[in-house]
C-alpha cells in the first residue's frame, strides 16, 4: 500500500488543522468522507508499505465506525465485504501519474548523407 500524509482540516478552518502521517489510501478515503473532500489537504504520497489488507481493515474500522455512521455510510459500504482488498492507492494519484508518464516515441533520425559537405560552402 502507498503511505500519505495530509492535512485534515477540522470544521474547514486553516487555524484547526491536524496532520496525519504514514496513512494508507483507505484512511485518507475514511478522512474525506467524514470531514468532505475539500477538509483533506495537502496530500502527498509516501513510499509504498507492506501493510495487511485484514489488520488495516479492522483498525480502521474500529476508529472510524462512529464518523462514517454520522456520514451516513459504513465501512463495509465503503470497501466492500471483509474478504475484499482495501484499496492501495488514492484513485486520484493514479491519475497523476498517468499523466506524468511520457510517451514512448523513438526518435528517428534521417540517416546520414554520404555526400562530402565543404564547411566553406556551409557559411552564408
Amino acid at each position: 500500500m502507498h503511505i500519505y500524509t495530509c492535512k485534515v482540516l477540522l470544521a474547514g478552518s486553516r487555524n484547526n488543522e491536524v496532520k496525519k502521517h504514514g496513512i494508507s489510501a483507505a484512511e485518507v478515503m475514511c478522512l474525506r468522507r467524514i470531514h468532505g473532500d475539500d477538509a483533506v489537504v495537502d496530500i502527498e504520497e509516501g513510499s509504498n508499505k507492506s501493510i495487511e489488507h485484514h489488520k488495516e481493515r479492522e483498525r480502521l474500522a474500529a476508529k472510524y465506525h462512529h464518523g462514517l455512521l454520522k456520514s451516513k455510510t459504513s465501512f463495509e459500504r465503503m470497501f466492500g465485504p471483509d474478504h475484499q482488498s482495501l484499496p492501495t492507492r488514492l484513485p486520484d494519484f493514479e491519475k497523476k501519474t498517468e499523466e506524468r508518464k511520457p510517451a514512448h516515441k523513438q526518435h528517428h533520425l534521417p540517416p546520414a548523407s554520404k555526400e562530402k559537405v565543404n564547411p566553406a560552402e556551409m557559411v552564408e
